[in-house]
């Protein structure tokens, strides 16, 4: 079997998770790891940190079919290393990684970048963007959406037919209610309950949700 060869972006807790499903799907040939806050050498999980991202045009080189995938938790981070990354090397190419204890329906489609962590569950006829996050045990139903950047967290349900915009977050056991459509930076906190529509960049709280304030892209939130 000819494997993927694959670079994760960032070194931190969420890469953690991204090499170990990495490991699991036996897909990939991981060759490390580039971070531009880590020393060259310091290793995660085994594997080291080669450098930053001016080392892609050397690696692509020497490896043709190489795919990256950016594991960074933060949405906002992640959209912004994305667009770097395209802008700067437009032939970049990502990876999409699927735990093997994820259910995908054939009927999905799953965008480039995109991470499905273990136990996670994602409907028939769901859409990702680019670059989302489905994390452990969270449910992107049927017919839901998630544009690029988007986030489920740990457990968290969106249900179906609902619709998450650009770089917004579920966090983790929050649930986004049938066809109820949100805007782009949003933010559902922990266990919050949502079935109303939400305006870019609000931020809400309980059950029945409320709105408790507003966020600029940027503005930190895990």
């Amino acid at each position: 079997m000819n494997r993927i060869p694959l670079l994760i972006f960032g070194a931190s807790g969420h890469a953690r998770v991204i090499l170990d499903m990495a490991e699991r799907c036996d897909q990939f040939n991981i060759l490390g790891l580039l971070d531009s806050f880590k020393p060259v050498g310091e290793k995660l999980m085994g594997y080291p940190v080669l450098g930053n991202e001016s080392m892609l045009p050397e690696l692509a080189a020497s490896h043709p079919t190489l795919r990256i995938h950016i594991a960074i938790g933060d949405n906002d981070a992640r959209e912004r290393i994305a667009h770097q990354l395209t802008s700067q090397y437009p032939d970049v190419n990502f990876a999409t990684i699927i735990d093997p204890s994820a259910i995908v329906s054939r009927t999905a489609v799953i965008g480039p970048g995109t991470c499905i962590m273990p136990g996670a569950v994602v409907n028939a006829a769901a859409t990702t963007g680019k670059h989302c996050i489905i994390n452990s045990r969270a449910v992107l139903e049927h017919d839901g959406q998630m544009e690029d950047c988007a986030s489920l967290g740990p457990g968290a349900v969106a249900a179906g037919g609902a619709s998450i915009g650009r770089s917004s977050a579920l966090l983790a056991g929050s649930i986004l209610k049938h066809a109820v459509t949100i805007g782009k930076h949003c933010v559902l906190k922990t266990g919050t309950v949502l079935s109303m529509p939400g305006p870019d960049g609000s931020i809400f709280e309980g059950n029945p949700a409320v709105i408790i304030g507003n966020r600029q892209p940027g503005d930190r939130y895990l």
